[in-house]
């Protein structure tokens, strides 16, 4: 007996260590793949919760009242170990540089090491509760639903990253099942006094059958006391997590009340037990807050009134009116945890209701055996947390989290009840290879994945929305890999999870003088900037699509953007401006096309539309009419081209439909005269793009080229030596461009004019040209590099 009993828990041993590292496996493998929008924040919460701590100021560990704590105490542990990592690249103390973190810019290197404790943390969290379930029920059901749970997408998506739904789903469930196994175990402790008080043949019986490990409990044999002091101890480090498991508050409550229906005799332990059970919640969340050391009751009641009154009055469908799917309202919650539900997961349910009928059609139900029946009570734990969540305004598929392991564990169930002719561990085993399997499918972009019973990639980005950053990281690698991407300018939302992936400069997706725009499909299915201006882009064609397991999450487009125009009445005036290019290129050709809204304007008239090009405060404006055309269903735009003249003045021009301006444009030189010949040189965010040079009584003339590339920092000194075959400076000048290089715009294009003289003496013969830069601080001149040009001047004799 006594063998048999460790070889079981030998057996319970490896199986918790096996679950442990193919949990951590799928958890930590590939982390630096994408970035999510919110993670900027808890790294920059986490570095200045833990400054707050170490200097003493326990109120500023105050930094999120969701609250979100355990999440900043793992990305604190994560920050030291970070430092001492890497400490001699840091150079700065480290309280000092625990406050340096942005709020819009991630490290990728600071963030894989969050990760990881994330990844650690629920995989550990993923073998306790494979440990908690082998007290409630045999090893085929605990294991097969343990597997369910850790190979599950959704959950297992936001397990890789750090965030705090995660922690409280892992702390929830564990807090439920613990709560549970106190109630197993006050059903052994009745049983053991019982056989106290009696020595009758059926009490004899009865301890044979505990001894031979027929209860139910499967090895509860801790006192019901301590399972309510670790299930509320494990409820308050929830609640520090995320407020919603204050939920478990009344749910344990109704368990407690319905387990006292069923025995009254049992009211006394359960009044008693409940406050045991609160008061370790209580100090659970005392001890884990240090801001909450300070001012407990008031840190209880900041939590609180964020949870069910501050933050009840604004819902993300608000801001965000996702106008491409259905409001769903009260079945938000029912629709979009549906899409998450795991294949296995989804039919197992179905199999659990063809069960569960099946046994009300035999009778074999009855309530005192619900009551008395641990699945029922996650069952009822995924209804009930899903209609609270679905009551508030709040809406996000992450928050609906803590229901997935309770219906996994009750789909494991389904599962074998209907397979229960065959062995369970080929039932195990075949399942739980399809589980990681098809979770597999969608590595590293498990947020991807949606139910393929419901449709799965075709039909969920018309019915959900979808995008927290997954394929973003693929615009950025698309656009660094082209040509110099780093003196570029993108349009994007979501900027945090493009930075890590991407050297250019990021900015707003209708904001002007961008090369590249992109719309990602969260802020489509909002109608972002415009539906008109989403079908306008649509229509011109996208450089690059980034496609994930079957969607289409993000569109890259040539730039520049279209302009919104701010419209003073319903229906007056254009909705919008594009123009070809950043600038409007002096010299050359200039087109802009105007997007009008298809209900206010006729396209079957023949009368041009004229946009103007005006320069404030002076008469001349140039014109340029366009007809008003529907290039695509829903796409009406009027298209004006300028020829812009070679010597329009630098500046910034109004756009003018009418007597009404639209926008601004700069003017500005974009290509070089065509007689220059080309250069390539790049120095100090400058480029010598090409040069000019003759010969004109005794004198050489050079132009040259220069293009901000992206945009200087300093008003350089170009220097222009001629040297002969020995490096001898036979002439040369050094002249400081006016305006100097830091005026100009990205990527403009500046003409300089030197004159270097040639001396009477100078023998005939090839000579080379010394180009460079240079510039002063203070005193001390700073060269920052200089170029001899591959073709020599070549000068003939001194009289020529």
């Amino acid at each position: 007996m006594a063998n048999t009993n460790r070889t079981s828990f030998a057996i319970d041993g490896l199986i918790t260590l096996l679950l442990f590292g193919l949990a951590l496996w799928l958890r930590a493998t590939d982390l630096a793949h994408f970035v999510t929008a919110d993670e900027h924040n808890w790294v920059y919460r986490s570095g200045v919760f833990l400054h707050a701590y170490l200097t003493g100021n326990y109120p500023g560990t105050s930094v999120w009242l969701t609250p979100g704590v355990t999440t900043t105490w793992l990305g604190s542990a994560s920050l030291a170990v970070y430092y001492q990592l890497h400490q001699a690249d840091i150079q700065r103390p480290f309280l000092e540089w625990l406050l340096s973190f942005s709020r819009n810019k991630v490290d990728l290197d600071i963030l894989i090491i969050m990760r990881w404790s994330m990844a650690l943390f629920t995989a550990a969290m993923a073998a306790v509760i494979y440990g908690l379930t082998r007290k409630l029920w045999p090893r085929p059901l605990a294991l097969l639903g343990a597997l369910f749970l850790l190979t599950d997408p959704h959950l297992l998506s936001v397990s890789r990253i750090i965030g705090h739904d995660a922690l409280v789903t892992m702390l929830m469930m564990a807090s439920l099942l613990s709560f549970l196994c106190a109630r197993q175990a006050l059903n052994v402790s009745e049983r053991k006094s019982l056989l106290c008080q009696t020595r009758s043949k059926q009490a004899l019986m009865l301890q044979t059958s505990i001894s031979k490990g027929e209860t139910p409990s499967f090895g509860v044999r801790a006192m019901p006391w301590v399972w309510l002091i670790l299930s509320g101890g494990l409820a308050g480090l929830g609640v520090l997590s995320k407020a919603t498991a204050m939920f478990l508050i009344p749910f344990v409550g109704l368990i407690a009340v319905a387990d006292v229906w069923v025995n009254r005799a049992r009211l006394k332990f359960w009044s008693l037990g409940l406050l045991v059970w609160g008061g370790s919640l209580w100090l659970a969340f005392i001890a884990g807050w240090p801001a909450a050391w300070v001012d407990p009751l008031g840190k209880t009641w900041d939590v609180i009134n964020n949870a069910f009154l501050s933050s009840a009055g604004l819902e993300d469908a608000d801001i965000q009116p996702f106008v491409t799917i259905p409001k769903l309202g009260y079945s938000y919650y029912l629709v979009n945890g549906a899409y998450k539900l795991s294949l296995p997961v989804t039919i197992g349910l179905i199999l659990a209701g063809i069960g569960g009928w099946q046994m009300f059609r035999r009778r074999t139900i009855t309530l005192n055996r619900l009551i008395k029946n641990d699945l029922f009570w996650l069952a009822l734990f995924a209804l009930l947390f899903g209609l609270f969540m679905s009551l508030g305004v709040k809406r996000s598929p992450r928050y609906s989290l803590p229901t997935f392991p309770a219906l996994g564990f009750v789909a494991a169930w389904g599962w074998l009840y209907l397979l229960r002719r065959f062995q369970p561990a080929f039932v195990l085993a075949g399942l739980g290879a399809a589980a990681i399997v098809l979770t597999l499918l969608y590595a590293p972009y498990y947020f991807t994945y949606y139910n393929p019973l419901l449709g799965g990639a075709m039909t969920a980005p018309h019915m959900v929305r979808i995008g927290w950053g997954e394929g973003m990281d693929e615009v950025g690698r698309w656009l660094d890999a082209q040509p110099e991407t780093y003196v570029d300018q993108v349009g994007a939302r979501y900027t945090a999870t493009l930075h890590p992936f991407f050297q250019g400069q990021i900015a707003s997706p209708d904001s002007p003088e961008l090369d590249y725009v992109t719309f990602y499909i969260k802020q489509s299915q909002s109608g972002y900037p415009s539906t008109e201006i989403l079908r306008y882009f649509e229509h011109q064609g996208a450089l690059h699509h980034v496609r994930l397991n079957g969607i289409d999450y993000a569109q890259i487009y040539q730039g520049p953007a279209m302009t919104p125009v701010t419209r003073t009445s319903q229906g007056a005036g254009p909705l919008a401006y594009r123009p070809a290019s950043i600038y409007a290129p002096i010299g050359e050709s200039y087109a802009v096309d105007l997007l009008w809204p298809a209900d206010a304007i006729s396209t079957t008239g023949d009368r041009p539309i004229t946009l103007t090009l005006h320069l404030p405060d002076s008469e001349p404006a140039l014109d340029a009419p366009g007809l008003v055309v529907e290039p695509a269903p829903g796409v009406v735009v009027s298209r004006h081209q300028f020829a812009l003249p070679a010597d329009l003045p630098r500046a910034e021009y109004e756009l003018r439909v009418g007597d009404r301006t639209i926008g601004m444009v700069k003017a500005r030189r974009l290509t070089m005269p065509d007689h220059f010949q080309p250069l390539d040189y790049t120095v100090h965010f400058l480029k010598l793009r090409g040069i000019d040079r003759r010969l004109e009584n005794h004198r050489l003339l050079i132009d040259l080229a220069w293009q901000a590339w992206p945009a200087a920092v300093n008003d350089y000194t170009v220097f222009i030596q001629l040297l002969d075959e020995n490096g001898q400076r036979i002439s040369g000048v050094d002249v400081a461009p006016q305006p100097g290089f830091s005026q100009l715009d990205r990527k403009e294009i500046m003409l300089t004019h030197y004159d270097l003289p040639i001396p009477e003496n100078t023998p005939p013969g090839s000579y080379k040209l010394l180009i460079g830069l240079y510039y002063f601080i203070g005193d001390e001149l700073i060269n920052i590099g200089a170029e001899t040009l591959p073709e020599p001047v070549q000068l003939g004799q001194p009289s020529e």
